[in-house]
């Protein structure tokens, strides 16, 4: 926060530009979160039968407790990440404004004068652009390990609940317990919602980071000393294609969440399988 903090300082007194960070989406995740634990609870207390033990509902506490705080620090890193992303895009935009397609129809005298900048101006984007790597870095190194223990949770539970779901659903009996249902379509809307907003912010940051050398690539450099710029910038780069990853294990990005529901998929298949097999054993067992 600190390193950004400083960044934000130099371009203001550079560019007299504010950068606004847009992170009112984790006030809207956070009250997800806490409505989510809350009802939950209900869920949880409204089950129970006889006197409820006083440790009892300090248990529960605890529970709602680790994983309301578990929500939140996905939410952290998943601002932190967004802004990030902004100071990312505000050096695109700065990188893109001398792109062949932005001088296309000035005048030779105006080209001169907007390229005299480009020295001066393709330091200072190097230099945050080096500054804004290592901060991303940084948030990964952070948050892996946890993120990591997150998304084998998730996983985990969103398949329990998935085939809950099924269960209730296809059951023989033909009735369907609301309580059941209520509690599976609450811990699926929380982590659903946690792990689109987690793809998104480490895909959209991945994206911006890498986009970089693209733009640089359509930079003009009509003169050898801006080529020479260009090319040193661009070699430095492309050798600096970064992801957020999960402890090293996997890349973070906008197409997690579909690898994530896939395999979803693919045990629930499997345990739908099983079920199947168990309920015809019965059956055969009961005929006999």
């Amino acid at each position: 926060m600190n390193e950004i903090l400083k960044l934000d300082q130099e371009v203001l007194r550079q560019f007299g530009i504010a950068l606004s960070n847009h992170c009112n989406f984790s006030i809207k995740f956070l009250v997800l979160i806490a409505a989510c634990q809350a009802y939950i609870i209900f869920l949880r207390i409204n089950a129970l039968s006889g006197i409820v033990s006083p440790t009892t509902y300090i248990l529960i506490g605890f529970y709602a407790i680790q994983n309301g705080l578990t929500a939140t620090y996905i939410v952290f890193a998943s601002a932190l990440l967004r802004i990030v992303c902004i100071r990312f895009q505000f050096v695109n935009q700065l990188l893109n404004g001398y792109a062949y397609n932005r001088l296309l129809g000035k005048t030779p005298r105006q080209l001169q004068l907007h390229m005299d900048k480009f020295p001066e101006d393709s330091l200072y984007i190097y230099r945050t652009h080096n500054r804004l790597l290592r901060i991303y870095k940084s948030i990964n190194e952070c948050c892996s390990l946890i993120i990591v223990c997150f998304l084998g949770y998730s996983f985990y539970t969103v398949t329990t609940n998935w085939y809950n779901l099924f269960v209730q659903i296809t059951s023989n009996k033909g009735v369907i317990s609301s309580h059941i249902m209520q509690w599976c379509l609450a811990w699926l809307c929380l982590h659903t919602s946690l792990l689109t907003l987690l793809s998104r912010s480490c895909g959209a940051t991945t994206y911006e980071a890498n986009t970089t050398s693209q733009i640089l690539a359509r930079v003009y450099g009509k003169s050898k000393e801006f080529q020479n710029i260009i090319d040193k910038f661009l070699t430095k780069s492309i050798k600096q294609e970064v992801q957020f990853t999960a402890y090293g294990f996997f890349a973070i990005d906008n197409s997690t969440l579909f690898k994530i529901f896939s395999a979803v998929t693919t045990y629930l298949v499997i345990l739908i399988q099983f079920k199947q097999l168990e309920d015809s054993k019965l059956e055969e067992q009961e005929t006999a």
